[in-house]
C-alpha cells in the first residue's frame, strides 16, 4: 500500500534572507531531502516555507523509523491522562473531550471504547507535541530547528478511514 504523511511544522519567523535560505537549500542535510523527496528542497523552499502546507507521499518504510504503530499505542497507554495533548476531530471540527474521556474527575481518564469508536467512524487522531515524548520525532524537531533556526512542534494525525477527520 501506499503511505502518506501531512507535516506541518509550526515556526516563528526564521528571518533568514532569501541568500541564506538559498545557501541552506544548497547543502540541505539529506534527512530533509529524504522526508521532502520528490520534491526537491529548494522547490520546498520557494514554493512552501511560511506560505503553505505540503503533502509528503512516499512508501510505508519512509517514516516508519520515526514512529511506529506499536510507538504510537505505548505512547498512548504511558500518556492517557495528558488530555490538552490528545484530541479527536472529524470533518474539520475538534469532537468534545466528554465524548470520549472523563474530564471533570480528579484524574482525567481517556475511554478506549469511545475512541476506538470515533474512529471508526471517521474521526482522526491528534497528539501535540510528540517529539516532547518520543525521541526520533524529537531528533527531528531538533534538526528542523537547527536547519531553519525556528521553533518546531510535531503533531501526529491519524485516522483508519478516508474520511479527512482534519477537514484538509
Amino acid at each position: 500500500g501506499r503511505a502518506a504523511t501531512m507535516a506541518r511544522a509550526t515556526t516563528t519567523s526564521s528571518g533568514l534572507t532569501d541568500e541564506a535560505m538559498d545557501a541552506r537549500a544548497s547543502s540541505a542535510a539529506s534527512w530533509l531531502a529524504g522526508l521532502l523527496a520528490p520534491l526537491s528542497v529548494p522547490e520546498f523552499l520557494d514554493a512552501y516555507w511560511l506560505k503553505s502546507h505540503v503533502f509528503c507521499h512516499g512508501s510505508p518504510e519512509k517514516f516508519r523509523g520515526l514512529l511506529s504503530w506499536a510507538e504510537l499505542n505505548d505512547l498512548l497507554e504511558h500518556h492517557w491522562r495528558d488530555i490538552p495533548r490528545f484530541r479527536l476531530a472529524r470533518q474539520g471540527r475538534d469532537l468534545d473531550p466528554r465524548a470520549y474521556a472523563d474530564v471533570d474527575s480528579l484524574t482525567p481518564r481517556i475511554r478506549s471504547r469511545d475512541i476506538t469508536e470515533h474512529l471508526r467512524g471517521g474521526a482522526t487522531l491528534g497528539l501535540d507535541a510528540l517529539d516532547e515524548l518520543h525521541e526520533p520525532l524529537r531528533v527531528l524537531a531538533e534538526s528542523f530547528e537547527s536547519f531553519f533556526h525556528a521553533i518546531t512542534k510535531v503533531n501526529i494525525y491519524a485516522g483508519w478511514r478516508a474520511l479527512h477527520g482534519l477537514g484538509l
